[in-house]
């Protein structure tokens, strides 16, 4: 052999070492990759956010393709979206990946990154836009055959029309992620469907069924280590609890899910407990911590920008301020519920702000435009087939209509909040109907204190005490003798001085003077 193809063969050796080595290299760095991505996923399902971000910006340092790249970004966006409600810093991780694949629909990484885009159109409440984006996105993971793909459509399509207050529609949507769900063995997505079902139970008010579900929840993501499910089943635990009227187990529930919330740093999920907990304390009468608690609650909402939960918590404070007796901050309020709920089209709590904001013009003695908002208010329930709210609508009208001696139409709505209430089968609205037909009954004194004696026998039977106190402070008004209506105005007096009804306290310290 000549000594120059001695060299030849040495370079072409020494040429397939390199190549070895390099690709050697490549598959220790593609392992490598697969395993930070793994660990990372792991993370997230265990809420440990911030070490997933580390190792998924750690991964991205190793990634040598595109792909690769996009798909990080992906799942670092998805981190930020669910996991602390950073949405702006989201959308710019999403964006960059859909421009460098100049927004082709064909390319999977497109679909991954629309469906987070969906998630976060979703949780700041642009209910169309989500569904625009959902409702695509069906058509190609149907095509692909992509179960998972497909079942968790399915539940944010459901989530949509509840936020838009179509709860049968939503409810066959989350049957059907169910089912998905359960053929593919997604624990997270069962977990995910049942907390939806339970909300649909709690809205049609069957609370055993959604007590099933809410304990199914909380079983399955502590089984999974699902810290978020585990959260918002105590969150969801709470809420039943509080309908079954205990409030104190109902807020232990609240403390347990902002907790979790705070040690994962969820900030939807933090201002939503937040909300639920200053409206136990606000039910409580302690309305200091309850306006501690609903500040949080519209500060997150504001800060992640969330449509839906500005509105909430707007509600709630109004609501507090309205207790308080500041009437004109509870308007501003109510307004800012009505106005962030109008943007996202969420039919149900449309008609409530306009509800709300008639109870409120009563009080300030503007009948006109409160009938002009109660009115709107039973439009909307009656057009969304929401029967729950038009009995204290109808006892309002007949409010307006008692105020401006109009007693037909009175006796009208007062039978009409009745009749409504009896449909509903609710103590609380059965204690509104028989407040508002013992006011329309004054001609015929025995038939009035009747009414009322009812009222407030259901309202101890049930501790409502501000039903019961309000029903005390309107039955005094029948009552001549003057020993006996001092005391109903005391009882009544000291129960809204508990509860912080300030408004309410002066009206009853007001007729206690007229007796001395």
């Amino acid at each position: 052999m000549c000594p120059t193809s001695s060299r030849v063969k040495n370079f072409f050796d020494w040429k397939k070492y390199f190549i070895d080595m390099k690709r050697k290299r490549t598959k220790i760095l593609d392992l490598y990759l697969r395993a930070l991505k793994k660990r990372a996923g792991i993370f997230v399902l265990i809420a440990k956010y911030e070490r997933a971000i580390a190792d998924y910006k750690k991964a991205q340092n190793f990634a040598f393709n595109a792909s690769d790249i996009y798909d990080i970004k992906i799942n670092l966006a998805t981190v930020y979206t669910h996991g602390y409600s950073d949405y702006e810093k989201a959308r710019k991780l999403l964006q960059d990946v859909m421009d460098h694949i100049n927004n082709n629909p064909n390319e999977p990484l497109y679909l991954k990154a629309s469906n987070c885009m969906g998630d976060i159109e979703l949780q700041q409440g642009h209910l169309k836009k989500a569904l625009k984006l959902y409702k695509n996105l069906m058509k190609f993971f149907k095509s692909a055959k992509d179960l998972e793909g497909i079942a968790k459509i399915y539940n944010d399509i459901g989530i949509i029309y509840q936020n838009k207050g179509n709860y049968d529609e939503a409810f066959e949507y989350f049957k059907k992620n169910l089912s998905i769900s359960k053929k593919i063995d997604h624990k997270r997505s069962i977990v995910n469907a049942y907390i939806n079902i339970g909300n649909i139970m709690l809205h049609k008010r069957e609370l055993e069924k959604a007590l099933y579900y809410y304990k199914k929840v909380l079983e399955l993501a502590k089984k999974i280590g699902f810290k978020q499910g585990i959260a918002t089943g105590f969150l969801n635990l709470g809420a039943i609890y509080s309908n079954m009227n205990l409030p104190n187990k109902s807020l232990t529930q609240m403390k347990g899910a902002f907790k979790i919330f705070e040690e994962i740093r969820n900030k939807k999920g933090m201002g939503a407990t937040a909300g639920n907990i200053g409206f136990l304390y606000e039910n409580s009468g302690k309305l200091k911590q309850a306006m501690k608690f609903c500040k949080i609650s519209l500060n997150n909402a504001k800060e992640i920008k969330n449509t839906r939960g500005i509105g909430w918590a707007s509600s709630i404070i109004g609501d507090l301020f309205w207790k308080k007796g500041n009437l004109q901050k509870a308007l501003e309020y109510m307004k800012i519920y009505l106005e962030t709920n109008s943007k996202i089209d969420n039919l149900d709590d449309i008609g409530d702000a306009h509800m709300t904001i008639g109870g409120i013009l009563i009080d300030m003695e503007k009948y006109n435009k409160a009938l002009e908002h109660l009115k709107k208010a039973e439009d909307v329930f009656l057009k969304n087939n929401n029967n729950f709210f038009l009995p204290q609508i109808n006892a309002y009208i007949s409010k307006i209509h008692l105020r401006n001696n109009n007693m037909k139409n009175a006796v009208i709505f007062a039978n009409k909040a009745m009749e409504f209430a009896e449909l509903n089968n609710d103590v609380e609205q059965m204690i509104v109907a028989l407040r508002a037909l013992g006011m329309v009954s004054t001609l015929d004194l025995k038939k009035a204190k009747s009414y009322f004696d009812n009222a407030s026998t259901i309202a101890r039977k049930t501790n409502n005490l501000t039903q019961l106190a309000k029903t005390l402070y309107e039955l005094s008004k029948l009552i001549k003798n003057k020993k006996k209506r001092t005391e109903y105005l005391i009882e009544a007096k000291e129960i809204f001085r508990k509860m912080g009804l300030k408004l309410w306290e002066k009206r009853t310290v007001e007729e206690l003077k007229k007796i001395d």
